[in-house]
């Protein structure tokens, strides 16, 4: 089945509708390559949609398969030529809220035993830990919005 998505919700859409997306070489409208990295991510943490209620689990899965494939969830090319390390941020995963694809959705232990099994190669971690992780990065995602409204309300 092809993967379908819908970026038309999300909150970096709301705010700037043109700004989603970029032309390719060869003059074509895409879509951002962070976006696009969002958009296939979400078979990775076992979420077809970004919502407001589950984004903090979905930020902590996504730093959890951080820390089991010691590596980012993307990367960055700059004028420089160089290749930089672009590790997820509660603000990147805030902007995403309101993506939805086809991906299946997992319950936490569904992901967390798959993710044992099939995606731990890099840095064993054993499945307490993995849900620790996603548990402690979700506490920090709260945490951050929660500072966010703050500084909104001040």
């Amino acid at each position: 089945m092809p993967l379908t998505w819908d970026i038309g919700n999300t909150k970096a859409y709301a705010k700037n509708p043109e700004g989603v997306w970029v032309k390719d070489e060869y003059g074509h409208d895409n879509v951002r390559g962070d976006i696009q990295t969002f958009i296939f991510w979400g078979g990775v943490v076992g979420y077809g949609r970004i919502t407001e209620a589950n984004a903090a689990d979905y930020y902590g899965r996504s730093k959890a398969v951080e820390a089991m494939s010691q590596s980012p969830m993307m990367y960055e090319w700059r004028e420089d030529g160089e290749r930089y390390n672009l590790y997820i941020t509660p603000a990147m995963v805030d902007e995403m809220v309101g993506l939805s694809t086809n991906h299946s959705t997992y319950s936490i232990t569904e992901w967390a035993n798959n993710a044992v099994k099939y995606g731990n190669n890099q840095a064993e971690i054993p499945l307490k830990v993995i849900k620790a992780i996603v548990t402690t990065e979700a506490w920090n995602y709260e945490q951050w919005v929660k500072a966010q409204k703050e500084l909104i309300n001040a």
